[in-house]
């Protein structure tokens, strides 16, 4: 995944579109509907951006109880995934609509599952620990 926050920030795909579009279809061969469709600013999906995340929050709290050398790479990892995501929500992105802040109870819950679950690992292991 972290790769992904580097493709997401170059935007790879459109940039080839783009460069093979100006350079071997000229604007002038185009038509007005696909140009238009280049002025239109493409909208975040959050059903693809936000799964990557919850997974990647769930091996760091699983697997920070385990080995805490892995706490200091996953904080890493959302220190970039922060910079790269708040660049691309003010400057290339525009959302078509407002949802009001719901799926925000949705990661809220989300999170809070896995720090149980991390509780309850790490719980586990002290008590097989201590026998």
């Amino acid at each position: 995944t972290g790769t992904e926050l580097l493709l997401e920030l170059a935007q790879i795909p459109k940039m080839l579109y783009h460069f093979v579009l100006h350079k071997y279809i000229t604007v002038e061969g185009t038509s007005k509907r696909v140009l238009d469709e280049l002025k239109v600013p493409e909208s975040l999906e959050w059903g693809e951006t936000i799964p990557p995340f919850i997974f990647a929050l769930l091996i760091a709290m699983v697997y920070s109880t385990l080995v805490p050398l892995v706490t200091g790479v996953c904080a890493l990892y959302f220190y970039l995934a922060a910079k790269v995501y708040t660049h691309q929500s003010l400057f290339v992105y525009a959302q078509l609509y407002e949802g009001g802040g719901v799926i925000m109870y949705q990661l809220n819950r989300s999170i809070f599952v896995i720090i149980y679950i991390s509780i309850v690992i790490f719980s586990v292991l002290f008590s097989l620990k201590m026998e």
